[in-house]
């Protein structure tokens, strides 16, 4: 009898071992997608602007470097720049060279990493948010506040690929921004959940992986990932989920090929109202304002019109 039971519980465990053998192997490809995923771009400069050179500390105190950017017939409306990773600053005119007309101040700045924005603890910008960069919006934050031309009751921010995400994240964390341009936007667990759906199956021997498996998968590597990156990466996701009155306008093309607009969308509905979605046919990352330049100058400044 008690060797019946041994061999019981052998049969039974080999499923187990199975599937927990396959979960580390499919995690270990995961985490690898993690750190190869590179969605980035050059460094871009600005043409000579009405504004001046700024520098201010991080929450953590790395030094940041920017500008700001002078609105005509300024009323302290002032809009947020953030970057996408490896533009810096000075892609803001890319973006925004119409809001100062319009009457908003700019403030640009190079996130830590970027041009002559400090950083330690050899920390290598990436394409996910992280702890860092709320730091630097912090810092941003309490650098306004400082300014008899800034109205902290009228604050928005444009934010463009990772940038937006950072937006995001500190609207809810500050409470401080009134609404949001999110180009590009992307979260760091749907796309990983995006990129398993893609990847990890050519690897296991199933068509289709389980919806439970990939999140665990999705949620296990985010884990590991921070362990191993020594960083915390908030929550896109949550933040959206938990804003509240805080209108998000998301653009998004639509042959974007890092970021699919499906997950824009999944995006969106995770966010509260009132919001707006426009998808741009045949723009890819980023190429929203380079396809359709008009339209996007005139839905961005309605935009900030209506909700600052």
């Amino acid at each position: 009898m008690k060797f019946v039971i041994i061999f019981l519980i052998a049969i039974l465990s080999v499923p187990v071992i199975i599937f927990i053998s396959l979960t580390i192997w499919a995690m270990r490809i995961v985490i690898d997608i993690f750190f190869k995923i590179n969605i980035s771009t050059a460094r871009e400069e600005s043409p000579e602007i009405e504004g001046e050179k700024i520098k201010f500390a991080s929450k953590d105190g790395i030094p940041i470097t920017g500008y700001f950017v002078y609105g005509k017939e300024n009323k302290g409306e002032t809009i947020i720049f953030c970057h996408e990773v490896g533009a810096g600053w000075g892609s803001w005119h890319k973006y925004a060279y119409f809001l100062p007309p319009a009457g908003y101040n700019v403030l640009t700045f190079d996130f830590r990493g970027h041009g002559n924005s400090g950083n330690k603890n050899g920390y290598s910008p990436n394409q996910w948010v992280t702890n860092f960069e709320m730091y630097d919006i912090a810092g941003a934050m309490d650098y306004l506040r400082t300014r008899s031309d800034v109205d902290m009751n009228k604050i928005g921010l444009l934010g463009i690929s990772r940038g937006s995400g950072i937006g995001i994240c500190a609207a809810k964390k500050t409470g401080l921004i009134k609404a949001i341009v999110a180009d590009s936007c992307f979260a760091t667990s749907e796309t990983l959940n995006d990129y398993i759906t893609k990847w990890v199956s050519i690897f296991l021997p199933i068509k289709k992986i389980p919806l439970f498996l990939n999140r665990f998968l999705t949620g296990i590597s985010l884990f590991c990932a921070q362990l191993i990156l020594k960083e915390r990466l908030p929550s896109i996701g949550k933040a959206l989920r938990k804003m509240n009155d805080v209108p998000v306008f998301f653009i998004h093309g639509e042959k974007d090929n890092y970021i699919s607009v499906h997950q824009a969308k999944r995006l969106y509905e995770m966010a509260r109202s009132p919001k707006l979605f426009w998808v741009i046919p045949k723009a890819r990352h980023n190429e929203s304002v380079l396809i359709e330049p008009i339209e996007y100058k005139n839905k961005v400044t309605e935009f900030f019109k209506k909700y600052i």
